[in-house]
């Protein structure tokens, strides 16, 4: 019983310490970044479906945009993607979608079961 002892004394010791930081921590709930107020970079990349015509996002410059990084294989995407419909057919703000480590035809056949 006495070896067991000193690891939970140990644990709950560091519980608490950890507690009381967390606590007492002037900005919690504060990210801190040094991109916050400053320009999104300049990028040009191609449009899924036709390569040919890149997407450049100088063209949103001055307008609010939302980027979603999505891709077939992930399952909150396709939960996501309902409100993401949501918002783009309310207007207000451009939506811009980056296909993630995807196939390009399988990218395509989910815009069109699901909408793009």
């Amino acid at each position: 019983m006495n070896r067991y002892l000193v690891p939970i004394i140990a644990f709950a010791l560091l519980v608490i310490v950890l507690a009381v930081g967390i606590r007492r921590a002037p900005d919690k709930g504060i990210i801190k970044s040094v991109l916050i107020g400053k320009p999104a970079p300049d990028f040009a990349l191609p449009v899924l479906g036709s390569p040919q015509a890149p997407f450049d996002s100088r063209t949103l410059r001055g307008r609010p945009w939302i980027l979603n990084v999505w891709g077939t294989w992930c399952a909150e995407c396709r939960a996501e993607h309902a409100s993401l419909m949501h918002i783009a057919q309310t207007g207000g703000i451009t939506i811009v979608g980056l296909n993630w480590k995807d196939d390009d035809a399988l990218a395509l056949q989910w815009l069109e079961q699901l909408g793009n």
